[in-house]
């Protein structure tokens, strides 16, 4: 058994010697670009807290401010989970993610959520898929195909870089009225999420595109093009979608000197380009439909009182079990509404059914609406 000492490291104590030692760990375990790499230490990494286990292993906590029910929270979102090759299967990563599930339990923090490498590795921790994500590549029409009624003429894409601070202000609240319409759990993206994701696009090899008529914001999209064209979020409404996808095209016909670009792009997700009719200029194939996120719930009585159900309230009566976070174990009598309710549940009664806490997470995790796309 090897002794192992971890160091939580806060932004506020971050210096050269930690960040060369992680950059390092990162470089040996993640396939990313040199350009990504200085990107996100130089930019994201200042804001994560950072577990180093005897600089052979590490896991980062990237803060987000999210939108919760209508109101903000940090939560954080687990990356850079990582052991060198010769320290691996020695226990480094169980104590981490048990070391983290300690520390946001004292931190009244409702879940943590993650991007896996691999499934089966974070199920046995009490991780379990958050919502389905829906990829798929868009092809180009070769015979055009589109009749777009006079709007394409007067649409034009704008790279973030260049917009006005008024264009910046109204992407911002554009994003929010979107978002806010649809979902019950998403990243505030305000003007700094904006800049934050315009850099990470831009270390890929592209920009966040906003897509503009008249002055007016239409859409936005998170645009890189490292190997091939590829959308990793767009947003746009119903009646621009068409048109956004084929300024895309038009974008990465320009942006790139691979010609088969102009012809292909990769979608991440897909909520807001639900349907196709007859005018689109693309159309779809080799959609992939899976949870590409994955969740676990952190202090059971946080994340119930976060939920805002609406119509009919739901009673819960559960016991649960968590190997991993004790406090969340027992008796729990929960009413889910828009004001749900937990509290401990009676010994001496035997209606309560037994779950464990993955149990639990996925039936809690199917009545939220999520949209949630970070990459770090």
């Amino acid at each position: 058994m090897i002794d192992k000492k971890i160091k939580i490291v806060a932004p506020d104590a971050q210096n050269r010697e930690i960040m060369n030692t992680c950059k390092k760990l990162w470089e040996n375990n993640f396939d990313d670009t040199a350009k990504y790499v200085k990107y996100y230490f130089d930019d994201r990494w200042k804001e994560s807290i950072t577990f180093l286990c005897d600089d052979k292993s590490m896991l980062h906590l990237n803060p987000y401010d999210i939108k919760l029910f209508g109101e903000k929270k940090t939560i954080f979102y687990i990356v850079g989970v990582c052991t060198d090759k010769e320290y691996r299967h020695k226990g480094y990563m169980d104590f981490m993610l048990k070391t983290v599930f300690g520390k946001l339990y004292n931190e009244n923090v409702p879940f943590v959520y993650l991007m896996p490498a691999s499934e089966k590795i974070y199920t046995p921790y009490g991780f379990r898929g958050m919502y389905n994500v829906t990829s798929f590549k868009a092809l180009k029409r070769e015979d055009g195909g589109k009749v777009y009624n006079g709007c394409i003429e007067s649409c034009d894409i704008k790279e973030f870089d260049d917009l006005s601070e008024r264009e910046k202000i109204e992407l911002s609240k554009y994003a929010a009225m979107k978002l806010e319409r649809e979902f019950e759990c998403f990243v505030d993206r305000d003007n700094s999420y904006f800049e934050h994701k315009n850099k990470e696009m831009k270390a890929c090899e592209g920009s966040v595109l906003i897509l503009m008529r008249d002055g007016e914001v239409m859409g936005y999209a998170m645009y890189l093009c490292e190997d091939e064209p590829e959308v990793v979020e767009m947003v746009a409404d119903k009646e621009y979608t068409d048109i956004f996808v084929e300024k895309l095209f038009d974008y990465a016909a320009n942006d790139t000197e691979n010609k088969a670009a102009e012809m292909k792009i990769i979608f991440d997700e897909s909520y807001f380009i639900k349907e196709q009719n007859k005018s689109f200029a693309f159309f779809i194939s080799e959609e992939n439909t899976g949870k590409m996120l994955m969740a676990r719930i952190i202090d059971i009585r946080a994340f119930v009182g976060m939920i805002k159900l609406k119509g009919c309230a739901e009673e819960y009566y559960v016991e649960i079990t968590d190997d991993f976070i004790k406090e969340n174990n027992g008796r729990w009598d929960i009413i889910l509404s828009d004001k749900s309710v937990i509290k401990r549940g009676k010994s001496d009664e035997n209606k309560y059914q037994k779950l464990t806490i993955a149990e639990f997470g996925d039936i809690l995790f199917s009545k939220i609406k999520f949209y949630l796309n970070e990459m770090v």
